[in-house]
């Protein structure tokens, strides 16, 4: 009878083990996800103030225009030439059209 109680005591202490162990595996498995979405949720939160952060200085840098250089620029007139031959043109004699000539003559 003690061998048989000894059996059952035994027995009862491995599956005891074994489902202590099954329970200890689902904690694990279930801090490792809460880590896995905590480490999101900051990567996250990360990239949003990055972003922020970058529109912030790009408000910040923003160039505004000078009104004072935009006033004297008007002050002095037309600074350039909408010609794409410059301001001095072209010559008369290159512009005569009708005349017969050979191509690259």
């Amino acid at each position: 009878m003690a061998e048989a109680a000894a059996a059952i005591i035994a027995g009862l202490s491995l599956a005891y083990g074994v489902y202590s162990g099954e329970e200890q595996g689902k904690q694990q498995r279930k801090g490792v996800r809460r880590q896995e979405q905590a480490q999101q949720q900051a990567s996250a939160r990360a990239s949003s103030e990055r972003r922020d952060a970058a529109m912030r200085e790009n408000d910040a840098n923003q160039e505004t225009p000078d009104p004072v250089a935009l006033l004297e620029a008007a002050r002095r007139g037309p600074g350039g030439s909408a010609l794409l031959t410059g301001a001095g043109g072209v010559r008369r004699s290159n512009v005569i059209l009708g005349r017969s000539t050979l191509l690259g003559e």
